[in-house]
């Protein structure tokens, strides 16, 4: 097919409307060339917050490890044999008051005490929602 068959006028006219044309399609490719900078401008910004927030969360975490690590290890060694402790006393006192069995059940998997060595080791479970 030619440009005669498709009514398409040669690029040798250069009439006024074609000028205009012509003009209004340069416009428009600078319009989208600024468009996709201003989008990479966009997206390289966002991507350095991004880099200086996981530096800055890394520097945060690391400088707190010792802290967390000592109060974790604190709880193992204190807390959770008190809690432990604790749990197994009311236990222990639900066994003599019946009553209390009905709202030690609704904090504890099981109004009886867990086997040694398992992984509840009688703590209580989340309640049901």
């Amino acid at each position: 097919m030619s440009e005669a068959d498709l009514n398409i006028p040669s690029s040798e006219d250069s009439s006024p409307e074609m000028d205009e044309l012509r003009a209004e399609v340069k416009s428009l490719q600078n319009l989208f060339l600024g468009g996709l900078a201003a989008l990479l401008l966009l997206s390289g910004s966002v991507n350095f917050l991004l880099l200086w927030q996981v530096v800055s969360v890394s520097r945060e975490y690391e400088s707190q490890r010792p802290g967390v690590n000592q109060v974790l290890t604190d709880y193992e060694r204190v807390s959770k044999p008190m809690i432990t402790r604790f749990v197994s006393d009311l236990q222990e006192y639900s066994k003599t008051h019946p009553g209390f069995q009905e709202v030690l059940g609704r904090f504890l998997k099981s109004p009886t005490p867990a086997a040694p060595g398992g992984m509840n080791e009688g703590l209580p479970a989340v309640p049901p929602k």
